[in-house]
């Protein structure tokens, strides 16, 4: 079903089914003795395609198969070997825990090397070891047959969303691929805690690292455009690395918003650097059926009618950055409820206010926390804490 799904480009439900699987292969792996010898061992398989390198990790605890965990590497890692230690280097950074035995696929030259500080962390002795028959052969086997099968599936899944890529560009007339796609959202509620939020899609998937929230520093109205003004110039203004610019950026909003940013982009002097399109929400009293893209130079939004998965995966995109956007308003907002219902409380200043925030968080928090513990806390006193206590017990 997770192939299916992902074949027709419904790649939500594809991720979905995904996490199933993954949820019932850890719930049936749990229950399964793999050795008699109720050893702990780490079983690390590394495969490779044209495109990609993957490695899989084990966890047998006891005897019993607990996990696995897999690790993609895209950039200089190109033999079995070399995934194997660079696997090994990050994992067992002296956070986790090291089982007595590590299970590789193939020997390597320098375990001794490893197995001298793994033995010294562990406080006991560790082997690296690369075995060559019996329970501990069937293993690695076990492992790199997962390997495998996740490394088809996620290719798999890679190629549909290219393919999928490759058709947007020539659906919207893209001057290039759009291996990355940013989307900006505006937030804010009568003027209050504005804030923009920016989402990244590298080759159809969101790249959370990438992600970015903007507190308005020159718009205190509610004034979409001036907010949407103020965050693209803070976010091209200084980047001269091509790499980090988008394929396609999109804006959350019809022509005006595209208008803003088309003119912020060529005062920047970036202006042919990358495609620019708006998402508009479709207007149901117009009798709009579908949301609308535009680009710039066109009067007309683009026609999806024969390519819907096309319009859902660029609706999918603006919504990410809608909830990014939403939730980093909604955290602003608490944080300035709590700290005005703060300022009137007597004796209680900003030192004693940053105590509180960092402390409690919230004001719920706060409310039902004991007079001992509010009077505890750094810089508190029994007089201050009563002060805190009775002014947020009143509704």
């Amino acid at each position: 079903e997770m192939t299916v799904a992902a074949e027709k480009q419904e790649f939500e439900i594809a991720a979905q089914l995904r996490d199933k699987l993954f949820a019932l292969e850890k719930v049936i792996e749990k229950q399964v003795a793999v050795t008699a010898d109720f050893a702990d061992r780490d079983i690390i398989a590394a495969v490779q395609n044209e495109t990609r390198t993957l490695a899989v990790i084990l966890f047998v605890r006891q005897g019993f198969l607990q996990g696995m965990r897999h690790y993609e590497f895209k950039d200089g890692v190109t033999e079995a070997p070399e995934v194997v230690r660079a696997l090994m280097n990050q994992f067992y950074d002296g956070s986790r825990y090291i089982p007595e035995e590590i299970i590789v696929p193939a020997p390597l030259d320098d375990a001794v090397l490893w197995e001298t500080p793994l033995s010294a962390l562990k406080g006991s002795r560790v082997r690296v070891l690369s075995p060559r028959r019996g329970d501990r052969l069937r293993l690695l086997e076990m492992a790199q047959e997962n390997a495998r099968t996740l490394l088809e599936n996620l290719t798999r899944v890679a190629d549909t969303r290219h393919r999928l890529l490759e058709r947007l560009q020539s659906r919207m007339g893209l001057t290039v691929y759009p291996r990355r796609i940013e989307c900006f959202d505006n937030s804010g509620i009568s003027g209050s805690a504005l804030v923009a939020g920016r989402v990244v899609f590298i080759e159809g998937e969101p790249d959370r690292s990438l992600y970015r929230r903007y507190a308005m520093h020159t718009v205190d109205l509610q004034d979409d455009y001036a907010c949407m003004a103020e965050v693209l110039k803070r976010r091209f203004k200084n980047d001269e690395n091509p790499e980090s610019l988008p394929d396609l950026l999109m804006v959350d909003g019809g022509k005006g918003q595209l208008n803003i940013a088309v003119a912020v982009l060529e005062r920047l002097g970036l202006k042919g650097r990358f495609d620019l399109a708006g998402i508009a929400k479709k207007d149901e009293t117009r009798g709009e059926s579908a949301d609308k893209i535009y680009i710039p130079g066109r009067a007309n939004p683009i026609n999806f009618s024969q390519n819907a998965d096309l319009l859902l995966f660029l609706q999918q995109i603006r919504d990410e950055a809608h909830r990014f956007a939403i939730a980093y308003h909604r955290k602003k907002r608490g944080r300035t409820a709590l700290a005005s219902r703060l300022d009137i409380i007597p004796g209680i200043g900003i030192k004693r206010k940053r105590t509180l925030l960092t402390h409690f968080t919230n004001i719920q928090n706060i409310r039902e926390a004991s007079l001992e513990e509010i009077a505890s806390l750094p810089g508190m006193s029994l007089k201050a804490a009563q002060a805190v206590h009775s002014a947020l017990s009143k509704p």
